[in-house]
C-alpha cells in the first residue's frame, strides 16, 4: 500500500473556532506533529482541510486524495455529527479504505475517534461507532464538564498530553505496521496475553488510563478493543467474549456507582465485576483484580452497597495506584518457584512482623520480645516509595519462616485484610514451602467490635505476650 499522506484530520469549524486565545484543532495538529515525529522517528504528513470559508461545503477534491491517505482522525462532536461535509469525509475515506487495506488491520482500525466533546455513541455516525475513542474531556463527581485543554490551567494541560500521547502511541503502531512492515528493523515484541481493563467512573479515568497505556507500553492486549453496548444482554454478551481471551481483569472503582445501562438494575461497573468474578469461578487460571484508592471516601449510598459487597473478596484492595499496579505485574510475572533452595540460608528462623507506620514505636516491645526467644525479627519497611515498600514486602513473604500481623485501634480495617489476603497467596510470591505459623497479635487499644470482628481460621489471634509462647514453639 503507497500513502502520499498519513494522517487526514477530520473536523467541524465551529470546533476550531478561536476560544480563549487558542484554535483547538490548530493547536491539536501541531502537537501531534511534535509528539508522532518523536515517537515514530519520522516526520509524519498530517493534511486537513483549513475550512477558512466556515461553512460546510463538500470539497471533491478531498475525497480524491482519500485512497493515498494511510489513516483518518476524526474529531467528533455535536456539531461533527450534523455536519453533512464531515460525515461525507468519512463515508469516503471508508470507501476509499475498503479499495486499499481495508478499514481494519487485524484488530486495529485506521480511524481513530478523538472525542472533543461529550456525544453519545448511537449519535455518532454509524462508521465510527464500533472504534473506541480517546476522550479529550472529563467530569467531575458532580458531572460538571472538564475539556482538555492549555486554557483552562495546568492539570488540564497535563491531562491533554497524556491523552494526545495515547493518541500518537496506536497512531505509531499502527503506522508502523501500514508502512514498515517491509523495513528491515523487526517490530518490538509483544506478549500474546490479553487483560480485561474494566470501564470505570469518570473520578477515577486518570489512573484508568494510566493503568491502560503502562498495560500497552509493556505489549499487552487491552480488551474490551470496542465500545461496549449499552443494551444489557447485548453487553453481557461482549463482556463474557472479551473476558474468555483473557488472563486477568482488572476492575478501578471509585466514588461514582456509574450508569446503569438500559435493561439492567445494576451499574455497568458493577456488572463487569460480577460477570468477571463469575469468570474466575469456573477458570482457575484467571483472576480478577479489584482496586479503590486508600484514601477514597463513599457517599452514594449504592456505591456503598457495592463496596460492602466486595469486602470479602481477597482480589480486592485499597491502596496506592503505584502499589496496585505493582500487585499486576506480580500476576502477570509470578516469580519463579524454587523446589530445592531453603526459605533462608540463616540457621535461625526469621519472623516478619507486618506493621504499619502509625503503629512503628508500639511494636518495639514485640520485636525484642521475639528476639530474646532465639528468632530472627525482620521488621517493617516504612520508608521509600509504593514500588519499593511492594518490592521489600514480598521478599519477606518469600524468606521469612513465619508472619506476625500487628492489629491495632490505629490501624486500618481494609489494610489488615489486604496483609491477611497477602498471606492467602504466599506460595504465589515463590516460595517453596508454606510458613510454619501466621498469627495476628491484637493490641489493647483495639475495640471490641474490633476484637470480635476479627474472627480467621487462617492465622492465629494473639491478644497477650502469654499467647506468644504457643506460636513461638510453633516456629522453633
Amino acid at each position: 500500500m503507497g500513502f502520499d499522506n498519513h494522517i487526514f484530520i477530520s473536523y467541524a469549524h465551529v470546533d476550531n473556532m478561536e476560544l480563549g486565545g487558542s484554535e483547538w484543532v490548530t493547536e491539536f495538529d501541531r502537537d501531534l506533529q511534535r509528539v508522532l515525529h518523536q515517537l515514530w522517528g519520522k516526520r509524519p504528513s498530517i493534511w486537513r482541510d483549513p475550512k477558512l470559508q466556515g461553512n460546510d461545503y463538500f470539497a471533491d477534491e478531498i475525497v480524491e486524495q482519500f485512497p493515498t491517505v494511510a489513516l483518518l482522525v476524526s474529531v467528533v462532536s455535536p456539531r461533527y455529527v450534523q455536519s453533512e461535509w464531515c460525515l461525507k469525509e468519512l463515508k469516503a475515506f471508508c470507501e476509499a479504505a475498503e479499495q486499499n487495506g481495508g478499514i481494519r488491520r487485524g484488530n486495529k482500525g485506521r480511524i481513530f475517534k478523538v472525542i472533543k466533546m461529550p456525544i453519545d455513541l448511537e449519535q455518532q455516525p454509524k462508521e465510527i461507532q464500533g472504534f473506541l475513542g480517546y476522550e479529550f474531556f472529563d467530569r467531575d463527581v458532580q458531572g460538571k464538564l472538564n475539556p482538555f485543554s492549555r486554557i483552562f490551567g495546568e492539570k488540564a494541560a497535563i491531562l491533554y498530553f497524556n491523552r494526545l500521547l495515547d493518541l500518537a502511541q496506536d497512531i505509531k503502531q499502527l503506522l508502523e505496521d501500514l508502512i514498515d512492515s517491509a523495513d528491515p528493523l523487526p517490530a518490538p515484541p509483544t506478549k500474546n496475553i490479553s487483560i480485561y481493563l474494566a470501564q470505570s467512573s469518570y473520578d477515577l479515568r486518570e489512573e484508568w488510563d494510566n493503568v491502560r497505556r503502562e498495560l500497552k507500553q509493556r505489549g499487552y492486549k487491552v480488551l474490551p478493543d470496542q465500545p461496549l453496548p449499552s443494551y444489557y444482554p447485548d453487553l453481557e454478551k461482549q463482556v463474557k467474549e472479551s473476558l474468555q481471551q483473557c488472563k486477568l481483569s482488572i476492575h478501578l472503582i471509585g466514588k461514582s456507582y456509574g450508569t446503569i445501562p438500559e435493561e439492567a438494575d445494576r451499574s455497568l461497573i458493577q456488572l463487569q465485576y460480577e460477570l468477571a468474578v463469575q469468570h474466575q469461578q469456573a477458570n482457575s487460571q484467571f483472576v480478577a483484580l479489584s482496586w479503590m484508592p486508600s484514601e477514597l471516601q463513599i457517599e452514594e449510598p449504592r456505591q456503598l452497597e457495592f463496596l460492602e459487597l466486595m469486602q470479602n473478596d481477597p482480589e480486592f484492595s485499597r491502596t496506592g495506584l503505584e502499589d496496585f499496579k505493582t500487585r499486576i505485574q506480580d500476576r502477570l510475572n509470578p516469580p519463579p518457584h524454587s523446589q530445592t533452595q531453603p526459605q533462608s540460608e540463616s540457621e535461625f528462623k526469621r519472623v516478619y512482623l507486618i506493621y504499619d507506620r502509625a503503629d512503628a514505636d508500639h511494636t518495639l516491645q514485640i520485636e525484642d520480645y521475639i528476639y530474646e526467644q532465639g528468632l530472627e525479627v525482620i521488621p517493617s519497611l516504612l520508608d521509600g516509595d509504593e514500588t519499593e515498600l511492594r518490592e521489600y514486602h514480598c521478599d519477606q513473604l518469600r524468606s521469612c519462616d513465619a508472619v506476625v500481623i500487628y492489629y491495632s485501634s490505629k490501624t486500618n480495617w481494609n489494610w489488615l485484610q489486604m496483609k491477611l489476603n497477602d498471606l492467602r497467596k504466599v506460595l504465589g510470591y515463590g516460595r517453596s514451602q508454606p510458613l510454619l505459623h501466621k498469627a495476628v497479635f491484637v493490641a489493647e487499644s483495639c475495640s471490641e467490635t474490633n476484637r470480635r470482628r476479627l474472627r480467621t481460621r487462617e492465622a492465629e489471634v494473639i491478644d497477650s505476650f502469654d499467647g506468644f509462647n504457643a506460636f513461638i514453639t510453633k516456629v522453633r
